[in-house]
């Protein structure tokens, strides 16, 4: 069940053969986790869920460890059947399943926030970042057109020039500017 029970020898050719045994049962491992990735991403839940139980009613009740296997297979399976209506990746679509992007994308950020010299109130840094947002998430093209739309609608306006409709004496501006 991916794993060796024995000690490893101590002779070279055993060695080698243990160590190539080794190899073949973490490749063994990687994948069968990829196939229950898989099935995840596929929205077959309940069948990864029958993985695990077959793979927990395997570990013996008794032995070195195996107190530690049988626990973490248990966890793996009340998680899987707490957060049951949080796996629905199929119907998501294609998302990114890591977060390497996130974590690189708000370093980068501080780095431009915090430069040298710069000040940056939260509300402006909170517009950048939202502006950033929409050109990532390919709704810059509309977010533009509506802003033009709207530019548009007010330049077009009629506002007529402000000319006095009565004769402005030396009396009236000096009230006026006072």
């Amino acid at each position: 069940m991916f794993r060796l029970t024995k000690p490893a020898p101590t002779g070279t050719r055993a060695r080698k053969a243990y160590n190539k045994e080794k190899r073949r049962l973490q490749e063994d491992k990687s994948r069968w986790v990829r196939s229950r990735q898989d099935e995840l991403l596929s929205g077959k839940v309940d069948d990864v869920l029958r993985e695990i139980r077959a793979l927990h009613q395997r570990v013996g009740r008794t032995g070195p460890g195996t107190r530690s296997r049988r626990k973490a297979f248990s966890d793996a399976t009340t998680y899987l059947e707490n957060h049951r209506k949080y796996l629905t990746y199929s119907e998501i679509g294609d998302i990114v399943m890591g977060t390497g992007i996130v974590e690189g994308t708000i370093k980068q950020l501080g780095a431009r926030l915090k430069g040298p010299g710069m000040r940056w109130s939260v509300e402006r840094a909170e517009r950048v970042l939202a502006l950033r947002c929409l050109q990532l998430s390919n709704a810059w093209a509309p977010f533009e057109a509506g802003v033009l739309a709207g530019h548009e609608a007010l330049t077009s306006l009629h506002i007529p020039a402000i000319t006095p409709t009565e004769q402005v004496t030396t009396y009236k501006a000096a009230r006026k500017a006072a």
